[in-house]
């Protein structure tokens, strides 16, 4: 009966979890609804650089793994393509992190503020600048480790205002800031700031059922500060001035499944992080921002000044996050067992280093973790197997104090003593390997590395879906094989129908989950099998496993 117990627990502890991400993602579906009904009910201005690109045209910035497009009104990034990253496997186009297409727009804008400052707000209106470029294209030539590419405004009050773009040979860290040539006669101050800006609903195709849409994976804003490290802002939560923080250093994003965009201050360099957008530039109706303002610099009459930031726009690369500022790396959202799938993210990329191929990865590193727990495995088993024992004790202690339920659990504590068995022992085991499996799953779903990475044969993707649910299948018959293996069978008509149940219950489930995370568990059942098989063998020689004693034979 304790493996049944045990079986309930784990499947318990499964389900809860399956519906905490699905009530995460109603929460995030209601709130976008929310959104969707306020964007119909309510219209306003847009921001005074949507719709002019095609009127003051734009420049293209390429790199070897980037391509941005820059808008020539305010000097935006409205466009950037990952170019080592397809769309999907069937479409080999680069992934666009940012872009503004249709009733969309993600987009990295910045400016300049303050007393010489050229993007404006007046009367809840903004006014941009118009830049020159000298071609309309930039690439980084063969042989070439960096390009900077530059874009003039004349103020026409003595003042030229340069804002340029710093991109280096395989980085997605780009460098961008302004030179401010202060030709008149006094002196003059700036500070910039830098933002993100997107609509809170997705375009048809990318939300909750397409393949872009993965279950439990969060998509929104977050930022970093000297008070909190690591902190998410839901879109739920922009309502104008919920944000506005005072820092030295630190950083905003905004987040999505595998791929981050951020603006980066420098340590300690004192700024602010906002959300309050009304401040910067008008807004859309459905877009969410979130800013940082950078510190003030004077420019004195007659001389130059600069001021500069750093912006990620790229995949979540943990050493290359890590290294572009402290804590950035934290958007790879392990959860709060992100300690433990850290290591195991180390390890599995040990292992693919070696293998080359992760779904050989997965399966060296799930081997590894259930090897790691052999032990605390066979105590659970012992456990049972001693229960077992004790089981027609304890059945006869119960009918003896039906009646008197104190004595029964004085005579139940006493029999334990005696028999050297611990009731909760087959418990405990099951509690220590319970955060090592959803810490590797937190690994998995969170490794951009696993994006379009193929197994083998049908499996091309192991970020996604098996598309024939054969990884599924196998796995709802090796979790059948585990129950048929159980020595205790079930007597209660319920409980039966339970355990039926839980083949296909859990195989549908599993139906919609990436193929990495079910070849994890696919992996970890028939090392179960193999693993009962061993235990119950050494049980059966140690005496403490229940054998079916033998009928007579007929003569």
């Amino acid at each position: 009966m304790e493996t049944q117990r045990t079986w309930y627990l784990l499947g318990l502890i499964a389900l809860s979890f399956m519906i905490l991400m699905a009530w995460g993602d109603d929460q995030r579906a209601a709130a976008a609804a929310k959104q969707r009904a306020e964007q119909q009910a309510v219209s306003g201005p847009a921001l005074q650089t949507a719709g002019t690109d095609a009127e003051s045209g734009t420049v293209t910035i390429k790199t070897d793994v980037l391509e941005l497009r820059v808008s020539l009104h305010g000097g935006d990034i409205i466009e950037a393509k990952l170019l080592k990253y397809p769309k999907t496997t069937e479409d080999s186009s680069p992934f666009e992190l940012l872009r503004r297409s249709g009733d969309f727009s993600f987009t990295a804008p910045s400016g300049l503020m303050g007393k010489g400052g050229i993007d404006v707000v007046k009367d809840g209106k903004s006014s941009r600048p118009l830049y020159q470029a000298s071609a309309k294209s930039f690439v980084l030539k063969d042989g070439q480790d960096s390009i900077t590419v530059p874009l003039t405004f004349d103020a026409g009050n003595g003042i030229t205002y340069t804002k340029f773009f710093e991109l280096s040979r395989g980085s997605y860290r780009i460098s961008t800031g302004y030179t401010v040539k202060n030709g008149s006669s006094a002196d003059t101050s700036v500070y910039m700031y830098g933002g993100l800006r997107q609509n809170v609903l997705l375009p048809e195709g990318e939300g909750e059922g397409s393949s872009f849409y993965v279950a439990g994976s969060y998509r929104g804003a977050a930022y970093s500060s000297d008070d909190e490290k690591y902190e998410k802002l839901p879109f739920d939560k922009f309502d104008g001035d919920s944000l506005y923080i005072s820092s030295k250093g630190g950083w905003v994003s905004m987040l999505q499944h595998y791929f981050v965009t951020a603006w980066i201050s420098g340590e300690k360099e004192p700024i602010t992080i906002t959300s309050d957008y009304e401040k910067l530039s008008r807004t859309d109706d459905g877009v969410s921002g979130i800013y940082v303002v950078y510190p003030e610099t004077t420019v004195k009459a007659g001389s130059e000044g600069q001021v500069k930031a750093s912006l990620w726009i790229g995949p979540k690369l943990k050493n290359e996050l890590a290294e572009a500022a402290p804590y950035l790396d934290r958007t790879l959202d392990y959860g709060w067992l992100w300690f433990i799938s850290e290591f195991l993210v180390w390890l599995m990329n040990i292992i693919h280093s070696a293998v080359m191929n992760w779904g050989i990865a997965i399966i060296c590193i799930t081997l590894i973790v259930r090897l790691a727990m052999f032990k605390l495995t066979k105590a659970q088993y012992v456990s049972f197997a001693k229960m077992r024992l004790v089981a027609p004790k304890l059945k006869e202690l119960q009918e003896r104090y039906k009646d008197n339920k104190e004595e029964l659990q004085k005579q139940m504590m006493e029999l334990y003593r005696k028999e050297h068995v611990n009731p909760l022992g087959g418990c405990f085991p099951i509690l220590i390997q319970m955060p090592i499996f959803i810490a590797l799953y937190w690994a998995l779903m969170e490794s951009v590395e696993l994006r379009q990475a193929p197994f083998v044969l049908w499996i091309k993707d192991l970020s996604i879906y098996d598309p024939y649910f054969i990884l599924p299948i196998i796995y709802g018959v090796s979790l059948l094989l585990i129950q048929k293996m159980t020595p205790t069978p079930v007597t209660d008509p319920m409980q039966k129908k339970i355990m039926m149940a839980m083949p296909v219950v859990f195989t549908l489930m599993f139906c919609t989950f990436p193929a990495g995370l079910t070849l994890y568990w696919c992996v970890s059942n028939i090392f179960t099998i193999v693993q009962q098989k061993v235990i119950y063998s050494q049980l059966e020689k140690m005496g403490l496993q229940q054998r079916t004693p033998k009928k007579p034979k007929q003569k």
